[in-house]
C-alpha cells in the first residue's frame, strides 16, 4: 500500500510538473526582495527571550506555475526575558545543579551587582520550496526551509566566588569563574504557510507565517521561533 501511495505521490509531481510547463512555457521568473519579521519565541526558548524583530534577504526562482525554489537570509534579535540567569545557564547545556546555583548567587547579590540575561541573535541562511495552491494574482502557498542557523550571544564571564560572597553564601565562596557562551551554529527545519499577491507582472507583496525549528543538540531538543514575515519582490 506504501509503495502505491508513493508512486500516486511522485506520478501527480510529475503530472502537475508537465501540465504547468504545458500551460505556460515562460513561467521560469526570478524574483528578488526583502522582508521585515517579527519572532516569537516558544517553549523553553520563550522563557528565556522576549519577542524579536529582524529582517531578510530572499531571492525566489520560478520553476513553474506552482513550484518555487527559495533561498534567503535572515536575522533576528531577541530581547530579555527576565534576571532567571539559571534558565538561560540551563538552555545552554550547564546542568541543573549548576544552574540552580547561579540563579541563586544571582538573586540573592545586591541589585546593582546582578548579571542579566544576555540578549540572543540569531543569523539564518536557509534554502526551500513554496507549492502555490492557485496561481492568479492572490496566491496561497505552502513551502518548507532547511538550513543554518547561528546562534549569537552576549559573552559572560561569572566569578562565582566573588558571587557568593555578595550573596552571604561562605559555602561557595571558593569555587572559580564559569563562561556562559551560548553562542552555536546549528541546523534547523522551517514549515511555511503563506500568500503572495501580484500587484502587477513585476511587483508582489507577500506574507507568511515560518515554524523554526532550532537544533539544540546539548539537550537533545529543538529551540522553536514563529516568525510572521511581511515583504515585497520586484520579478525580472
Amino acid at each position: 500500500m506504501k509503495k502505491i501511495i508513493h508512486f500516486l505521490a511522485i506520478f501527480l509531481f510529475a503530472y502537475s510538473s508537465i501540465a504547468s510547463a504545458q500551460e505556460e512555457k515562460s513561467t521560469k521568473k526570478f524574483r528578488i526582495g526583502a522582508s521585515f519579521n517579527y519572532g516569537i519565541p516558544m517553549g523553553d526558548f520563550g522563557t528565556i527571550n522576549k519577542n524579536g524583530y529582524g529582517a531578510s534577504l530572499t531571492s525566489k526562482y520560478q520553476i513553474n506555475k506552482r513550484w518555487v525554489f527559495t533561498q534567503n537570509i535572515s536575522f533576528l534579535a531577541f530581547g530579555r526575558a527576565g534576571d532567571d540567569l539559571g534558565k538561560f545557564a540551563e538552555a545552554i547545556g550547564l546542568s541543573k545543579n549548576t544552574s540552580d546555583l547561579i540563579a541563586l548567587l544571582n538573586l540573592q547579590s545586591p541589585e546593582s551587582e546582578r548579571i542579566k540575561v544576555p540578549k540572543v541573535n540569531f543569523y539564518m541562511i536557509n534554502i526551500g520550496f513554496e507549492y502555490h495552491i492557485l496561481t492568479e494574482k492572490i496566491r496561497p502557498y505552502v513551502g518548507c526551509d532547511v538550513g543554518i542557523y547561528v546562534r549569537d550571544t552576549e559573552n559572560i564571564k561569572l566569578d562565582l566566588g566573588r558571587f557568593a560572597v555578595l550573596a552571604r553564601q561562605p559555602a561557595f565562596s571558593t569555587l572559580g569563574v564559569i563562561e556562559l557562551n551560548g553562542n552555536a551554529t546549528n541546523f534547523g527545519v522551517a514549515p511555511v504557510v503563506g500568500c503572495a499577491y501580484f500587484i502587477n507582472k513585476h511587483v508582489n507583496i507577500d506574507l507568511n507565517l515560518k515554524l523554526n525549528g532550532i537544533a539544540v543538540p546539548e539537550k537533545k531538543s529543538y529551540a522553536n521561533v514563529l516568525t510572521v514575515n511581511l515583504g515585497g519582490f520586484y520579478n525580472f
